[in-house]
């Protein structure tokens, strides 16, 4: 379940600019980890303050420092929040390629890869959820009348998991399993979350061909296999003008810092942005440590260090810094 998208604008400048973020984290109600907690001066704890609440407070912190100083005139700024962008983004997808379309750039605000350290492109990702349903039979008296669900799941998920090829680019991860209600009954329901993880379109069609055909039969007589839900994100090629921008701006707020480029596994809904042919740069986020932990921290000095930063960038995208 979701909840409600964020919209807000400030300005009415000629420099169109979407300021991306989510403020949906991966810990459930009741995870026993919540609340804000001060570590050190520089250091504090809590769910999401990494991913991606500390750049939300970066985000609104660049804005309201062009603001401040005068410059926020050039701007017409549309900042977007999501609530769902952990679960794949199901019902802010349509929004965020909507509202990204006629932007000068796109900038988003997800946590640092590490220290000085930005994200180049990104793979693409898709999510296949498989159920299996079989016939339930006591497991005792009469196993031969049932047919094994989880059996059948195991086979199939062990078949999926051989289709991994990284020097290709393609990675697949079984990332949950679950079926059955009781160990003296043979299993009438399985079901599994797959991960997939690609760097050109293709291999996405390739993996999705392929999982189709490996479910279209089981090893279990009796058991049928369906992929219940689908959703995917494109992949995204690192942007040329925006890194030169970035570097250039970098070069010139932290002359004693170098800055690196990375390409990463990970995806976020900049990919969405990205596929739209808008100019995008992500990860301007905060520095922390252990994302999607119970020990998510946040370090504090790199909510100013990034507001400079992403205000900084903003000015030179006015100025003409995009070379397209």
């Amino acid at each position: 379940r979701s909840g409600d998208h964020i919209i807000a604008t400030q300005g009415n400048g000629p420099v169109n600019i979407l300021l991306l973020g989510h403020y949906d984290t991966v810990f459930p109600p009741g995870a026993g980890f919540s609340g804000f907690e001060r570590l050190s001066e520089a250091s504090a704890r809590g769910p999401g303050v990494m991913d991606m609440k500390g750049g939300i407070v970066v985000m609104l912190a660049a804005v309201r420092s062009l603001v401040e100083n005068g410059t926020a005139e050039k701007f017409t700024f549309e900042i977007l929040l999501t609530s769902d962008e952990e679960v794949g983004s199901p019902t802010s997808r349509e929004l965020i390629a909507e509202r990204a379309l006629g932007k000068t750039a796109a900038l988003v605000f997800e946590p640092l890869i590490a220290p000085s350290t930005f994200a180049a492109a990104r793979k693409g990702s898709a999510r296949f959820a498989i159920t299996v349903t079989g016939k339930t039979a006591h497991a005792g008296r009469n196993p031969g009348d049932g047919a094994n669900a989880i059996v059948a799941l195991a086979d199939i998920v062990q078949r999926i998991d051989l289709l991994t090829d990284r020097e290709r680019g393609l990675n697949i991860n079984i990332g949950v399993m679950h079926g059955g209600s009781s160990r003296n009954q043979v299993p009438d329901l399985a079901f599994c979350d797959v991960d997939v993880r690609f760097t050109e379109p293709e291999l996405e069609m390739e993996a999705d061909i392929l999982i189709k055909k490996i479910i279209s039969s089981t090893c279990i007589p009796g058991c049928m296999a369906k992929i219940s839900s689908h959703l995917s994100r494109p992949p995204r090629s690192a942007c040329d003008s925006m890194e030169t921008l970035m570097r250039k701006t970098w070069t010139e707020l932290f002359p004693d810092k170098s800055i690196l480029f990375q390409d990463t596994g990970g995806t976020c809904d900049g990919n969405f942005t990205a596929a739209a042919g808008i100019p995008t740069l992500d990860t301007l986020g905060v520095q922390g440590a252990g994302i999607h932990t119970n020990d998510e921290t946040v370090h504090l000095p790199s909510l100013a260090d990034q507001r400079d930063l992403a205000a900084a960038l903003m000015l030179g995208i006015a100025d003409g810094g995009l070379k397209l």
